[in-house]
């Protein structure tokens, strides 16, 4: 059986810890209300920190979707599904796959008007706990994964996926959080940023409308 290395397991057990320590805090209370999303309605918030002066981290909660934790998992999961429902997702090339799960990907994302595409060297994994299943991915180096000609290298610092049984007591229902802390490096105007500060947190409200849309067709 092959096991992730030393280095991955690390930066992975950090985004977790950092990750559940932003869903831990109250929302809206220590996170900034902005809005829901125009798709889906997802419930967003942003928070600045010295460390995020110019890029908030972001977090988006759909609550009641009407689907099993499982099933969004499989959803989420699915690159083909994601270049419908996440925007700026362009593709995502494999470069090692561990027995558990884990993955090491470069994902590429599309630029915004005048502003260079992103490209992302990041580990990811499935962790479930209890009722709770975590999608976590984060930054790491790899040399098998060099800087790409015409894009600017983003560092995602955590961004987790919390799926859990809906609150409301629905059976087969999930509520959803998606929350980021990505640096996407490079000069971006802030109009793009602001722009991308409400965008990134909509995503949870992306895919959920998707999902039904995708469930009222199969019914066809």
């Amino acid at each position: 059986m092959t096991t992730p290395p030393p280095h991955i397991e690390e930066a992975i057990a950090r985004a977790m810890t950092a990750g559940k320590e932003l869903f831990a805090l109250s929302a809206p209370g220590e996170w900034h209300a902005a809005g829901t999303s125009h798709v889906g309605h997802a419930k967003l918030f942003l928070r600045y920190t010295p460390e995020a002066a110019h890029m908030p981290q972001m977090r988006g909660d759909v609550h009641d979707a009407p689907f099993s934790p499982e099933e969004v998992l499989a959803a989420l999961k699915d690159p083909e599904a994601r270049k419908v429902w996440d925007p700026r997702f362009e593709y995502a090339e494999l470069v090692e796959k561990w027995d558990d799960g884990t993955l090491l990907a470069h994902s590429f994302q599309r630029g915004v008007l005048f502003v260079s595409g992103r490209d992302f060297c990041a580990t990811g994994r499935a962790i479930i706990e209890g009722d709770f299943i975590y999608l976590v991915q984060v930054s790491i180096e790899d040399p098998r994964v060099p800087p790409v000609h015409g894009r600017v290298r983003g560092h995602l610092k955590v961004a987790l996926w919390i799926v859990r049984p809906a609150a409301s007591g629905t059976p087969g229902h999930s509520d959803i959080t998606y929350i980021a802390d990505v640096d996407p490096n490079g000069s971006i105007p802030s109009a793009v940023l602001r722009l991308g500060a409400t965008e990134t947190p909509s995503l949870a409200g992306f895919l959920v409308a998707d999902m039904i849309k995708r469930k009222k067709n199969a019914a066809h």
